[in-house]
Order: C-alpha cells, then structure tokens, then sequence
C-alpha cells in the first residue's frame, strides 16, 4: 500500500510540475496534496451537478450599434450548494480533463433547443439569433444536423 501511495504522489508531483512551468521540479506536499484534494472535490460536485440537472442556461444580450439587440448568446452558470458560484473558468477546463465536456455542451444545446422552440410562439424573439459556443466539435456539429431549417440561423463555434 506503501508503494501504491508513493506512486500516486509521485504522480501529482509531475502532474503540478507539468502545469507550473517549464522545467520546473515539483515536490509533493501538503500543498499539492490539497490542491489535488480540491481538485477531486469539485471533480465529484461537478459530476453530480451534471448527472442531477445543477446547471443553469442564462442568455446575455448581444447588442449593435444602435443599442438593439442583434442577439442572445446562450451561456451555462453552476451554482453549488457548498461552493456557491463557480465560475465557467474553472468549471469548463475541468470538464475538458475529465473528458465530460460534450456532455455539457449536450446539456446546453438541449436548454437552446426548449428555448428556441418555446421562442417560436413570439412573432418578436422567433427572430432573435442564439450564439453557442460549444467546446467539442461533437457538440457543434449535433447542433447544425438536430436542427430544424428554421432555426439553423444559430451560430456555433468552438473555442480553444
């Protein structure tokens, strides 16, 4: 058990040298482990808020020229019960390591697509474009085959 545990830190020690800077040397600690204990906390809340619904779709305006808006583009929030607020920035990468990224854009596109579907009873935001920026290209190109015609006018691009 010894060796397993010796093994396992070395591991985090490369992973945060890997990740601090160029050539450094890392040793494993308290430091490093708490970070990884962090890490896998809100890896397993995470998780839990996809597999349970947690997440919430929010639209921000995007406004031309003369103060109109031109459209919405679709952005994802999660709000924790123990971490409150967790910022997009944090939450995406992590997603994006655990390989659950597609996952999530799945969610969003599903929220876009209710949306846009009860916007079509409203002669006013029946017009209204929706951005998605979807991080895998699984995602995005779901997004251009599930579609109806109509509301193919949806933008979806991928960030890197």
């Amino acid at each position: 058990n010894t060796l397993d545990t010796l093994h396992k830190e070395v591991e985090a020690a490369m992973y945060e040298a890997k990740h601090s800077q160029r050539g450094g040397i890392h040793f494993f600690d308290q430091q490093v482990r708490k970070a990884l204990e962090r890490r896998a906390e809100l890896a397993d809340r995470l998780l839990n808020a996809l597999r349970n619904d947690r997440f919430e779709q929010v639209y921000q305006p995007q406004i031309d020229a003369q103060g109109r808006v031109a459209g919405v583009e679709a952005l994802i929030r999660w709000q924790d019960d123990v971490l409150g607020q967790v910022s997009p920035a944090v939450f995406i990468p992590l997603a994006e390591s655990l390989h659950i990224i597609a996952d999530i854009d799945r969610w969003v596109l599903n929220r876009v697509c209710r949306t846009a579907g009860a916007w079509q009873s409203d002669p006013v935001l029946k017009q209204v474009p929706i951005s998605v920026n979807a991080a895998s290209f699984s995602a995005a190109r779901a997004l251009s085959m599930t579609l109806p015609p109509a509301w193919r006018h949806m933008a979806c691009s991928r960030n890197s």
